[in-house]
């Protein structure tokens, strides 16, 4: 069975929080959603938070991968000639293809994270993520 997981970025406080619940604020009667947020402070209430779902999907490292990690990646192109690459970008969900992907970091293209015909990744790495480590995005373009 597929789990589903998130985390969540609070602009407010600046700080990233896991195992987040996700309660619709807009589809409960407000005492309702008052009195979950004083029991639980783990829900997801405003929009300055950034909600990131975990893709199903772990690293080499066996950590979690979610919706806007940063990861480093390594492909190999298996053509009529076999070579490798290796790009960082981002994770995220493209409804075009109906799928989580990664955006090289200079935006000009994406893979997928499954093996395809022409390509298979050899290994995949969180480094980050792109609320607290930006940075490591413009550095690698």
């Amino acid at each position: 069975m597929r789990e589903f997981k998130f985390r969540m970025f609070s602009d407010v406080q600046n700080k990233m929080y896991y195992n987040i619940s996700v309660i619709d604020k807009d589809n409960l009667p407000e005492e309702v959603f008052h009195a979950l947020l004083l029991r639980n402070r783990d829900i997801a209430r405003s929009d300055y938070d950034k909600l990131m779902k975990y893709i199903g999907r772990k690293d080499k490292n066996n950590t979690l991968i979610y919706e806007g990690d940063i990861v480093r990646t390594k492909w190999q192109y298996c053509g009529v000639t076999n070579w490798d690459f290796e790009f960082i970008g981002k994770v995220f969900y493209s409804i075009e293809h109906c799928a989580f992907r990664i955006l090289s970091s200079d935006n000009h293209f994406s893979r997928p994270l499954h093996n395809e015909s022409s390509e298979k990744l050899l290994s995949i790495e969180v480094i980050g993520n792109v609320y607290e480590n930006p940075e490591i995005l413009k550095e690698d373009k």
